[in-house]
């Protein structure tokens, strides 16, 4: 799993994958996988229609946009109790937020494609 941080604003949004399948009208079902003690959740949904707010697991939620180039932009995370947000990217076809509290992390991940927006959330305890 990639760990980049940077600095990041906090006061931003995190989504759930449930949320996130919820914007969408034609998503696919969210896919679950587990490994070792992490779980990875996504959807896709196809484009434009991204301008929302997405959970990110237990650990809060992150607002999105989209923009006139085609890509996506954070526009607000909401931790939940106990996490503390770091936005790795907050703009381009790829936006990376993470989620940090005592004992997990949450990582959330949304890509634009040409016509269509995965979002993935990867829990680790």
């Amino acid at each position: 799993m990639r760990r980049a941080i940077a600095v990041a604003s906090f006061g931003l949004v995190v989504l759930s994958m449930a949320s996130a399948r919820a914007m969408f009208s034609s998503s696919t079902p969210p896919a679950t996988t587990s490994s070792a003690n992490c779980s990875v959740s996504s959807a896709v949904g196809r484009l434009p229609g991204i301008d929302g707010s997405y959970r990110a697991g237990s650990a809060g939620r992150v607002a999105g946009a989209s923009q006139p180039d085609g890509g996506i932009s954070v526009s607000s995370v909401t931790p939940a109790a106990g996490f503390r947000p770091i936005v790795d990217k907050a703009l381009g076809t790829t936006v990376e937020v993470y989620f940090g509290a005592r004992h997990s992390q949450v990582d959330f991940t949304a890509e634009a494609g040409a016509t269509t927006l995965e979002v993935r959330v990867t829990t680790c305890r």
